[in-house]
């Protein structure tokens, strides 16, 4: 086997592999083989030729194969690609708003576990550096920043300032929301309004700050956080949070029709009953029991449990999803 270092835009590295000798299940493993490259690595692996083989045990051949990584190493191969290379997440810059606590905290420090550079940005700019400097200490990297997502100017000079300080963006989770329990009757008209205006004009505003970048670059994963409530109606949330989520849901839907042509990815993840400070702050225990009785899965669910399907989305391996919403929910929706 040969190895030779390739600088490029990538950083790639060029492998040739030529193994000598096959078993006589040779046909099995060239097959299994094509299959995983292109969804694996898609972009980022290119084979220069194709497999060929006897099923004679003794006259296995198999053509020098070229593989274009993006660095790091695929263990199977006996290289070395990285867990974050095989995603494609490795140094793209990621904003995730609201991820000052709870799902977007989860969110910021996986994706930033596996490569990404971190726009950690949220309201409240104390519990932003505190989830920056969890990442920095665990060698990530990520910055700090502050944003009401409901005012365009601030999203507008956010964009700018992850753009001077860490790059263009390529991920983009729109995570940032608020939950009120109001039952509608008493719900008032600037109690609707705070609940759009971050729900809502929120999403809005991200994707268009964001989107011109991603469509400069034919490259972008955005990652709206709806929930069951858009689905059906809301656990612990009034009238306007499932409204607000619904909305979310028809944003996605459009924008990924839109977007496709320029190489973007939109999606949203629909989350059931997660435990997070924003659920248990607007809840009681009595309502806790009660809306947990209801799940399939009998638990809340982790906020990192729903961070693994946002890495996913936001991953290269998800390239053919667009306009998705995706349900992680205990089965919530099933009863």
């Amino acid at each position: 086997m040969e190895y030779h270092p390739k600088v490029g835009k990538f950083h790639r590295a060029t492998a040739v592999l030529t193994p000598k000798r096959l078993t006589s299940n040779c046909n099995l493993i060239a097959l299994a083989l094509g299959a995983a490259y292109d969804p694996v690595f898609h972009e980022s692996v290119s084979v220069q030729s194709r497999i060929k083989c006897s099923t004679r045990q003794d006259k296995g051949l198999v053509n020098p194969i070229k593989i274009y990584l993006r660095g790091g190493s695929w263990p199977a191969m006996g290289l070395s690609l990285s867990h974050a290379a095989i995603l494609g997440i490795e140094n793209r810059v990621a904003i995730v708003t609201g991820a000052g606590q709870g799902m977007g905290e989860a969110f910021a420090k996986i994706l930033a576990k596996n490569g990404a550079m971190v726009a950690v940005a949220d309201i409240n700019i104390e519990t932003a550096k505190k989830v920056y400097s969890e990442i920095t200490e665990r060698g990530g990297s990520a910055a700090a920043f502050k944003v009401d997502v409901s005012r365009s100017g601030e999203v507008s000079s956010l964009v700018a300032d992850v753009v001077a300080r860490l790059g263009r963006p390529a991920i983009l989770v729109n995570n940032a929301g608020v939950l009120r329990p109001t039952p509608f009757r008493e719900i008032t008209e600037s109690e609707w309004q705070t609940v759009m205006r971050v729900n809502v004009d929120g999403v809005f505003y991200c994707c268009k700050h964001v989107v011109p970048l991603m469509v400069e670059t034919r490259y972008g994963k955005i990652i709206n956080i709806s929930s069951t409530a858009g689905k059906s109606s809301s656990t612990f949330g009034g009238l306007h949070y499932t409204a607000s989520k619904a909305a979310v849901l028809g944003i996605t839907r459009h924008l990924a029709r839109e977007l496709a042509q320029f190489n973007v990815n939109v999606n949203a993840v629909c989350p059931g009953s997660i435990d997070t400070p924003m659920v248990r702050h607007n809840s009681t225990p009595e309502r806790l029991r009660e809306g947990i009785a209801k799940i399939p899965w009998g638990r809340l669910g982790r906020p990192e449990e729903v961070a693994e399907l946002v890495l996913f989305l936001a991953s290269d391996s998800s390239s053919y999803i667009t306009g998705a919403s995706i349900d992680i929910n205990g089965g919530e929706l099933t009863v």
